[in-house]
């Protein structure tokens, strides 16, 4: 005996899974919007400290409709005053048909980007939200959404995401709505403070802040020093003793 008499699982559900899809399908495109994916390209340059991507780089975009989950308001913690300044943590679930996602935004999967993920969403890649000119982070991929497998298939992803916090990557997609806004921002290490007086705000080496010549187009490139440690473990040398009779000493 079967759940269904007209559904056999060994004869396979093609036709109705087929089906299916297109009502999802057209479902997100009825109700859902346009959202920018924005895949991350990863260096070979890793923090020696945090063991994270310093140089990563944003490379291009593409377009897909996506649902909102809750169309009511963003998540999260919102708005809050935090010892660093005023913090905006909103986040958001944003749902992408599985079929859609491989048809608009895998082809433009880095080359760098392993095999066994390439065909799905990764954390670390960007949703621009033309709407709200909002720039999201997916911080995790679900795939057990809804709970259950419809006719044994997946298909789609839900994307949980928090606005993002920007760490210098380059922003070179050819999306001017993000690159002019995002980029410039994002790359504070080549823009430039001055004083009162006209003059550079220079760093303890004698360096200038930042730098005040900088062209959105022209990808920033020169990292020298940038993540090196070596700086920062001798001045800890100098002031820490790991003498074994005391573990807590300091040499001052």
């Amino acid at each position: 005996m079967t759940t269904n008499a007209y559904l056999h699982p060994q004869q396979g559900y093609s036709f109705e899974q087929d089906l299916y899809e297109g009502v999802i399908i057209e479902n997100i495109q009825i109700s859902g919007t346009d959202v920018h994916y924005i895949p991350r390209t990863l260096s070979d340059s890793q923090s020696q400290i945090f063991g994270e991507d310093v140089l990563s780089s944003f490379d291009s975009y593409a377009t897909v409709e996506m649902w909102l989950a809750d169309f009511s308001i963003y998540g999260g913690e919102s708005e809050m005053l935090s010892k660093f300044g005023m913090e905006v943590r909103d986040t958001a679930t944003f749902i992408v048909s599985n079929k859609r996602f491989t048809e608009e935004c895998v082809p433009i999967a880095p080359a760098s980007r392993h095999e066994s993920i390439k065909y799905r969403p990764c954390e670390g890649d960007l949703l621009y939200v033309p709407f709200s000119h909002s720039l999201f982070e997916i911080k995790f991929v679900e795939d057990k959404f809804p709970a259950f497998y419809q006719l044994n298939k997946q298909y789609v992803w839900a994307l949980r995401c928090e606005l993002v916090q920007l760490n210098n990557e380059n922003f070179n997609t050819g999306l001017d709505a993000v690159d002019e806004a995002f980029g410039d921002l994002g790359n504070r290490l080549s823009l430039s403070v001055l004083a009162q007086d006209g003059t550079y705000i220079l760093t303890e080496d004698g360096g200038r802040l930042l730098d005040e010549s900088y062209v959105v187009s022209k990808p920033y490139d020169n990292h020298s020093g940038y993540g090196d440690n070596a700086a920062i473990k001798e001045e800890f040398l100098k002031i820490v003793n790991f003498d074994a009779n005391n573990p807590f000493g300091e040499n001052l």
